[in-house]
Order: structure tokens, then sequence, then C-alpha cells
């Protein structure tokens, strides 16, 4: 189910899937029949919420909906081993990793 927030007052189908939190569910009670998965609602009737609303949606978004909807942005995370090891083919930054003396350690002769 993706997440969506309205930015405008909007109206879904009967039949639409939709994952809406406790509150929003009991104004609504009487329009929605529960499915399958906690929150989760099939609209009996055509259901109607307020702009700034957040609702979850399953499936593909009616054209009628997309301008009035806004899906939340995943946040990107970054992959384990990029963030804990170098990149493969990259070598780390050890000093004499390159094959140049550093200096340190050496004698001096």
């Amino acid at each position: 189910m993706t997440k969506y927030t309205t930015l405008a007052a909007i109206t879904l189908p009967s039949g639409m899937v939709v994952g809406l939190a406790e509150s929003q569910a009991a104004a609504r009670k009487h329009l929605l029949a529960p499915a399958a998965g906690k929150g989760q609602y099939v609209t009996r009737d055509m259901v109607q919420f307020k702009a700034g609303e957040t609702l979850h949606i399953e499936g593909d978004l009616p054209k009628n909906l997309q301008s009035s909807l806004e899906a939340e942005a995943k946040p990107k995370r970054a992959s384990r081993s990029s963030a804990s090891a170098p990149a493969a083919g990259t070598q780390e930054s050890i000093p004499g990793a390159d094959g140049q003396d550093t200096g340190a350690g050496s004698d001096g002769a």
C-alpha cells in the first residue's frame, strides 16, 4: 500500500481497499467493511476525505484522484555494504596502501 496525503477534498469510489487510522475509520464505519490486514478497509460506498488527511491506497490510483493526492516520498536507505565497507574495486584509505612510502616506521636510512 502506498501512503498518500490529500491535497484537496476527495471522494473515493466504492470497492477500493484503503488503509486508515482508527479515528478515520470510526468516523466512516458505516461506509467501510474490514479487509485483510490491520487498519485496512474496503469502501462500501463513496467515501469523502478532507484536505490534509493521510491514507494508504492499494493498487493503481484512479486518474481523477492523481492531482488531489501526493504520495509520500520514501526515504532512501544507504545499503549496509556501502555504509560500512568500501565499494568493490576500491581501496580503503590506509597509509602506504598505494605502494608509496609514507615515511612512518622507516629508519630513515
